[in-house]
């Protein structure tokens, strides 16, 4: 099928320039699929150096579903762990969170998403103390 190989880069931009040299050069007449899979939607998420400061000066509001019951919901839904409140990490955000209680803690990350001019690019121990 191919031979493996390491290609430098960011996997995201990567897996983008691959498939449009693909598109660009497939054979004409023939029917094509090309399933492009991204790993960004994937722990951790890490943005390339030249997207690290991409938000920096816009509010990001919170969403209306921020405090969802997930009662109306799939099971697969409920059971993401992609909450902010409840899943998100130091190292999903990117930062050092605040150590006086959860209820802080959760406040902080609200803040933090809000805003984002106080986002840090420095990448924190993934180790189980740092959620």
């Amino acid at each position: 099928m191919g031979e493996r190989r390491k290609l430098a880069g960011y996997a995201t931009d990567i897996i983008a320039d691959r498939s449009i040299e693909f598109l660009k050069n497939r054979p004409q007449g023939q029917t094509v699929l090309l399933m492009c899979h991204h790993k960004a939607p994937h722990r951790p998420w890490e943005p390339d150096a030249k997207h690290a400061h991409m938000f920096d000066d816009v509010t990001i509001p919170e969403p209306d579903s921020f405090n969802d019951d997930y009662a109306t919901r799939s099971d697969a839904a409920r059971e993401a762990t992609m909450r902010i409140n409840r899943d998100l990490t130091r190292n999903d955000l990117k930062l050092k969170p605040p150590a006086d209680g959860r209820d802080n803690l959760i406040a902080w990350k609200v803040e933090q998403i809000q805003n984002s001019k106080s986002w840090k690019t420095e990448k924190p121990t993934s180790s189980p103390a740092s959620r």
